[in-house]
């Protein structure tokens, strides 16, 4: 299993995202990968991919925290190569919701997605990826 952190904010420039609750306007995922982090950000001119050097969990979360985002660390289930994607828009919520493999159809804002994942371990639905 790989960390992952699900960063929680407002962006600076909010658009069409001004109708969602504050705080939860949009989620950026943070991957951990052999000892570094791939950060997946959605944003509207596509996706951005930055790796960021050996760092533990708790200072990389502290960085986000500190510009005012709210993190969840999660963890990512072993994929098979039977998983299946579902289909929906590339949004910074379905990003993470591949990454996490949360097969949760209804959750489409970065708020839901923060409820679910909030949720005790044993109430997430997670289905195949």
């Amino acid at each position: 299993m790989s960390a992952i952190l699900i960063c929680f904010q407002d962006p600076v420039r909010l658009g069409p995202l001004g109708v969602l609750r504050r705080g939860f306007r949009h989620c950026t995922t943070c991957l951990h990968i052999e000892r570094r982090w791939v950060v997946l950000d959605p944003l509207w001119g596509g996706l951005v991919v930055d790796l960021v050097g050996e760092i533990d969990p708790i200072t990389l979360a502290s960085g986000f925290a500190a510009a005012g985002a709210g993190v969840l660390l999660a963890e990512r289930p072993s994929m098979t190569p039977s998983d299946r994607a579902t289909v929906g828009p590339m949004t910074c919520v379905e990003v993470a919701k591949r990454v996490l493999g949360l097969r949760a159809p209804g959750v489409v804002t970065p708020r839901q997605l923060y409820q679910r994942l909030a949720r005790p371990k044993e109430k997430v639905d997670r289905g195949p990826f």
